[in-house]
């Protein structure tokens, strides 16, 4: 199946140079990251989830990406209200922002691109941003909320994806997120 044939799209949606290239240093600085009792918990954890506004021990993977814009745009001294993703605990939320707010682009994963899973007809899913973009739609990501695939450790790690096919047998790709630098 090819990425169109799902329905899978791409929308690309406006952030600041400087917010995205310290974003992805916040993000990598975060990787390694493991929950205290492999259950969405931890000091780390917890700070994520209450920057987001969700209750601890929740899915924090959605609380991942949005950490890495809000400390990043506070160390540079830009409005945090302006973030190109949104305050929400759900993955989703991030692809329905750039669905309404940015422009439709080629379903090509880039560099910090966001990759979006959902389950279903739910409002449940996962999300993972692109640091490195292999060949026939394999890329590499860091995630909140996953699993190391060595230690089994719950936390924030490196993933290898491919944003053409599922997640499992459960969480279908729902889309890329691009951000156009400026």
């Amino acid at each position: 199946f090819s990425a169109t044939a799902l329905g899978q799209s791409k929308y690309v949606i406006p952030c600041n140079s400087a917010l995205f290239v310290a974003s992805m240093d916040t993000l990598r600085a975060l990787v390694g990251t493991i929950e205290e009792t492999n259950n969405n918990d931890g000091t780390i954890i917890f700070r994520l989830q209450d920057c987001i506004g969700i209750p601890r021990k929740q899915p924090y993977c959605q609380a991942t990406q949005y950490y890495s814009f809000y400390v990043s745009a506070k160390n540079l001294k830009m409005d945090t209200k302006n973030l190109p993703i949104p305050r929400n605990g759900l993955a989703q939320s991030s692809y329905n922002y750039a669905k309404q707010k940015g422009v439709k682009a080629p379903y090509n994963a880039e560099f910090g691109d966001l990759i979006v899973w959902k389950k279903g007809n739910t409002t449940k899913g996962h999300i993972g941003r692109i640091v490195e973009v292999g060949k026939m739609g394999w890329v590499i990501t860091i995630e909140g909320n996953t699993t190391n695939d060595t230690t089994k450790k719950e936390g924030i790690f490196y993933k290898k994806r491919n944003i053409k096919n599922p997640l499992n047998r459960i969480l279908q790709v729902k889309g890329i997120v691009g951000f156009a630098i400026k």
